[in-house]
């Protein structure tokens, strides 16, 4: 008779299961459990003694040992690197929240300063109150799309689908960005001449291209146009491109992440919202560098 020891960092659900298998092959094994602290993470250690009442059982027992070992290191290797994903998203969430913070105080201070300004008769009443609705306006688009994440991330959100024309959202998104543009100096270019019909959730469509819009005002040096049209009848695509600063490949890959942030340190919760939105209409949603200036485009099925 002879004796095995098998020391490997395991689940303690696997090491139950690979006991019962060795019992029924006629092997006996003795065991204990430890804990085990490494890298600031806790586990669970399988000690045994293992002992063959036959060549046979010996020889299947030693494979299994083996395949235990290797399963092992495994799942210890795979906490470990789960440890590490959770250290990285705790990361972005906290330079998500920093990047937040500072979008908000950043309108909120040039309320603040205008109207000491307006106090002290700095600037004309008029002119300061243009300047702190922009900023407040700024700022709601912010909130809503923070609210409207919550939402559907507690389930909160049900979709009242029904046959609509994207170009009736376009439009609407685009009269409630237009003091945004017109703050900027920035023209707004909409090309949609032909009918476009969805199913869709029209308080999501808006929403959908409210941020698309808000976002490209962001970066745009003079102008952002829209273009809306129908691809081989069956999808309907609207373009949403400005003329500043090309996407970088790097960006690319994460623009829609809801802990992403852009050029200049700019969260990106609206283009976040606005992805979320298009996978409820069964779309698409993709940025792509410009010669001048990037390009937003989404891919909605048509209801034609």
């Amino acid at each position: 008779m002879e004796s095995l020891q098998v020391l490997a960092p395991v689940d303690i659900v696997l090491a139950e299961n690979g006991i019962r298998h060795f019992q029924r092959g006629g092997v006996n094994l003795y065991y204990f459990i430890r804990p085990l602290e490494y890298d600031g993470s806790s586990y669970r250690v399988f000690y045994c003694d293992v002992s063959f009442v036959s060549d046979a059982a010996r020889n299947g027992a030693a494979g299994m040992a083996a395949l235990g070992i290797v399963l092992s290191c495994f799942v210890f290797l795979t906490r470990k690197k789960s440890m590490r994903l959770l250290q990285r998203k705790d990361e972005l969430i906290e330079n998500f929240v920093s990047n937040l913070s500072h979008e908000l105080k950043t309108p909120l201070a040039v309320v603040v300063s205008q109207i000491e300004a307006i106090q002290l008769g700095a600037v004309e009443v008029e002119d300061g109150l243009r300047s702190i609705r922009g900023s407040a306006e700024r700022m709601t688009v912010v909130v809503d799309a923070i609210i409207a994440m919550s939402r559907l991330e507690a389930g909160a959100v049900r979709p009242k689908m029904r046959r609509c024309d994207v170009r009736e959202s376009v439009y609407d998104a685009a009269d409630e960005t237009k003091r945004l543009f017109e703050e900027k100096g920035v023209v707004l270019e909409i090309e949609a001449a032909t009918l476009a019909p969805v199913r869709g959730d029209t308080d999501m469509l808006f929403s959908i291209f409210q941020n698309l819009l808000s976002n490209a005002l962001r970066y745009a040096d003079n102008r952002v146009r829209v273009t809306v049209f129908v691809e081989d009848k069956t999808t309907v695509v609207v373009e949403v491109a400005n003329d500043g600063i090309s996407i970088s490949e790097e960006d690319m890959g994460v623009v829609f992440d809801r802990f992403a942030k852009g050029q200049g340190g700019k969260t990106g919760i609206g283009l976040a919202l606005a992805a979320e939105y298009v996978q409820i209409h069964e779309g698409d949603i993709e940025a792509y560098p410009l010669d001048e200036g990037t390009s937003v485009v989404v891919r909605l099925p048509s209801a034609i």
